[in-house]
């Protein structure tokens, strides 16, 4: 039993599959990279027990064969070996004392003998669904969850480890959101096709998977499924797919975060986003790990930002700015705000708020950011030296719930 193909045609599919591999814990199952071959296809296999990857290209192959390896040292080989075709052939080696299946590469005068694992570990994968698929972009996928990603948690047992996927209250537009204690932001765009997969319940996607499809996304177009609480995405020009679990729940309703924002009253801040980044930046400098805060000051259209540490000085920057509202000042996190304006593209972004102690939307006025919007908490400062998130009450039962 045989097979030849080159190194190009499944490095990539190869350094997919030994990612998710376990080297220290689990089963010789979810250890392993299964390979299969016959019929001049091979299909490269692999799982953490939740995410599933299968490869499949085309090759020589003479027999039938299934084989598990251990998959990231198979990879880092293939990975030093040049380019050019690669022969693999299954044999067998018997001893008075056992039997081995091994695994034979060769490469010109190059050769390996790799030891394998016994194939009765296999479990069959969940293949890509046959019908009832819809197309999407890649890019398209994998900016949507840059632009979320941010705002998920860590907490293995926290609700707030997800991106949501759901319906919005518009017909054929699709929202995606995510929530952490501080913050929530939400994407909404047109898709006619998942729109009509998704429901107004929502599907969670758990962070994990999330880093994973950053990795795994790229420009190719994609087909996408969502069948038994389980999501497939299955990439044409690579023949590759992957699938993994969703949490099926209903979700808040987050048109009482945007509600709000609905009010003729509310006080309106427009900043070039890039001026406001750089000067954030340089104002960070000046904070300390118990004054993390920034106070924007408004002065008719100039802003003052003002940073006061204890033990690092003080920073004063003005920046020319667009101000409408009867709100003097308010004080963000210093970090965190620069990191959540970073998501933004638009050259200007806009501040709206409703009050200085409760949170205030931030949204980009270009159409790059067109449907993005993301909420954040300002800060009340109690003392001197003192300070605490402060949330409206409508929003911290949510908060906490989410």
């Amino acid at each position: 039993m045989k097979l030849i193909i080159t190194k190009e045609e499944i490095i990539k599919g190869l350094q997919k599959a030994a990612s998710l591999t376990s080297q220290k814990t689990g089963t010789t199952f979810l250890k392993a990279v299964w390979l299969k071959w016959g019929d001049n296809r091979l299909k490269i296999m692999a799982t953490d027990s939740k995410m599933e990857f299968i490869g499949n290209y085309e090759a020589q192959t003479s027999g039938n064969c299934l084989i598990g390896i251990n998959g990231r040292s198979f990879y880092e080989l293939v990975k030093k070996l040049p380019p050019g075709e690669i022969t693999l052939k299954y044999s067998v080696e018997e001893t008075e004392e056992e039997r081995k299946e091994i695994l034979l590469l060769e490469q010109g005068p190059k050769k390996y003998k790799i030891l394998t694992y016994d194939s009765s570990w296999f479990r069959d994968f969940v293949p890509f669904p046959e019908n009832n698929f819809i197309k999407w972009h890649g890019d398209e996928f994998k900016e949507l969850i840059n632009r979320l990603y941010y705002f998920t948690s860590d907490e293995l047992d926290s609700i707030t480890r997800y991106m949501t996927l759901r319906r919005h209250y518009e017909n054929n537009t699709v929202a995606a959101f995510a929530i952490l204690t501080q913050s929530f932001a939400l994407k909404t765009f047109k898709h006619d096709e998942l729109y009509e997969i998704l429901d107004e319940e929502g599907y969670l996607i758990d962070k994990t998977f999330l880093s994973e499809l950053k990795k795994w996304l790229n420009s190719n177009e994609i087909y996408i499924s969502i069948q038994n609480d389980r999501f497939f995405i299955k990439d044409l020009e690579n023949n590759e797919n992957i699938s993994f679990p969703l949490v099926k729940r209903k979700t808040i309703d987050y048109s009482e975060y945007l509600e709000p924002f609905n009010k003729e009253t509310i006080s309106r801040l427009i900043v070039n986003r890039n001026e406001l980044k750089e000067a954030l930046e340089r104002i960070y400098i000046f904070a300390s790990d118990m004054d993390e805060i920034v106070k924007f000051i408004f002065n008719n259209n100039e802003l003052i930002l003002y940073c006061e540490s204890h033990d690092k000085g003080e920073a004063s920057e003005s920046l020319i700015v667009d101000y409408d509202g009867d709100i003097d000042e308010v004080i963000f996190m210093v970090k965190s705000l620069r990191d959540i304006i970073d998501h933004f593209h638009s050259e200007n972004i806009e501040f709206q708020f409703v009050d200085k102690e409760k949170p205030c939307k931030i949204v980009g006025l270009d159409d790059l950011d067109k449907g993005y919007l993301i909420i954040t908490v300002t800060i009340k400062v109690k003392e001197e030296y003192y300070y605490e998130d402060e949330i409206e009450e409508n929003y911290n039962g949510e908060y906490d719930e989410y």
